[in-house]
């Protein structure tokens, strides 16, 4: 199952990414990075209070194209 979500979609200057913590069953600070389609990285968050199930990425420097969201904390990707 899925426990995130990220909308809008297609994203504009902002996404949103939402999970429920304890149904993901994380237990540690969240780490987004966006990624270019060649795997570089390009932005990078990480967020200690994973607890609020919301984070807003800013992505308004970024060129309009394809982009990856990878997720990590200390025990799932």
């Amino acid at each position: 199952p899925s426990y995130f979500s990220l909308f809008p979609n297609p994203a504009g200057a902002r996404v949103t990414v939402t999970w429920n913590w304890l149904e993901a069953g994380l237990a540690g600070p969240l780490e987004f990075k966006v990624l270019s389609t060649q795997g570089q990285v390009l932005k990078s968050y990480s967020l200690k209070n994973y607890q609020n199930n919301q984070q807003v990425l800013n992505l308004e420097t970024l060129a309009v194209g394809t982009y990856l969201l990878e997720i990590s904390t200390n025990k799932k990707v």
